[in-house]
């Protein structure tokens, strides 16, 4: 198959570039300078704009296309919701809006988060759980998720969505596993944790990631699906982090601090029933997963 990935050098679009490109030809567009010479593909720095996509997208034909662009970080848009705009919703109604327009016949797959469930309830995420957003970041993607149902349904164009539950994995330089390894590296005496004792995420390695996507890549075509990807487990913040800690022989103190009321500060756990009972299967836990991690970052 031709694929094409928007975002296709980010740390996600990395990893599934290099998993795509052993079965299929891949193409990857980016805004930024794409400095991984490992990626096995065609790759061109490009801008997102409603004419350069046009004239990309008419001109050359593509079986699967994959958007993982979009703003990186939910802290980029703290105080100005329009980085989102401009970053996450605008490109997505353009790609929309010109598939629509030159009649596409292949399958879009959007890109989402787990950050869309919020603040909901539900101990197990399933991908018709409510969502209760508690961030710009969250409300763009929402917006992307209900334009491709829309699409999906009004125009017959195949379009589905995955949400991401929280990724870790060598390269990525931010986020609660990369900084206390290295803290711990750093031989901390003490690791003051900023979450609740209960605060808990389905960490999700990110080969495994990239190969959940493949498999929806190769196997389902969409009529506006979510699906979720994740690896099904919660653990929590302070336990992830003991094991980081068990791993690298660290002998110091680690504790959450008291009273916090952050306001994303709650507890995710993705039903991934969905995509497991279409046939994928996870190959990484997670102390695997922080074994490999562990080793790139103090390599």
């Amino acid at each position: 198959m031709k694929i094409l990935i928007l975002g296709g050098s980010g740390f996600i679009g990395s990893y599934l570039t290099r998993t795509l490109s052993r079965h299929h030809k891949v193409t990857i567009l980016s805004q930024s300078k794409i400095n991984d010479q490992e990626l096995a593909c065609r790759s061109l720095v490009f801008s997102y704009s409603e004419e350069n996509l046009y004239k990309y997208l008419s001109k050359n034909s593509f079986d699967v296309i994959h958007v993982l662009s979009g703003n990186p970080h939910p802290f980029f848009s703290e105080t100005d919701a329009l980085v989102d705009v401009e970053l996450t919703l605008k490109p997505a109604l353009i790609i929309l809006k010109i598939l629509r327009q030159i009649s596409y016949k292949g399958t879009l797959w959007f890109s989402s988060s787990v950050a869309v469930y919020g603040n909901c309830s539900d101990k197990l995420l399933r991908e018709d759980s409510e969502c209760l957003p508690l961030s710009n970041y969250a409300a763009a993607k929402i917006a992307v998720e209900n334009y491709a149902k829309l699409y999906a349904q009004n125009y017959n164009l195949k379009i589905g969505v995955y949400r991401i539950f929280s990724t870790y994995g060598p390269g990525l330089d931010r986020q609660v596993i990369y900084d206390n390894i290295l803290k711990i590296a750093n031989k901390e005496p003490k690791i003051m944790l900023v979450s609740s004792e209960g605060s808990a995420r389905d960490f999700s390695y990110v080969e495994d990631q990239a190969s959940a996507i493949k498999f929806l890549t190769d196997n389902v075509e969409p009529q506006g699906e979510i699906f979720n990807i994740g690896s099904g487990k919660a653990t929590r913040i302070i336990d992830v982090v003991r094991t980081i800690a068990d791993l690298m022989q660290y002998k110091g103190i680690i504790e959450c601090q008291k009273n916090t009321k952050m306001i994303h500060d709650v507890s995710w756990t993705a039903d991934v029933s969905r995509i497991t009972d279409a046939g994928f299967r996870q190959r990484y836990s997670l102390r695997a997963g922080l074994e490999k991690t562990i080793r790139y970052i103090t390599r």
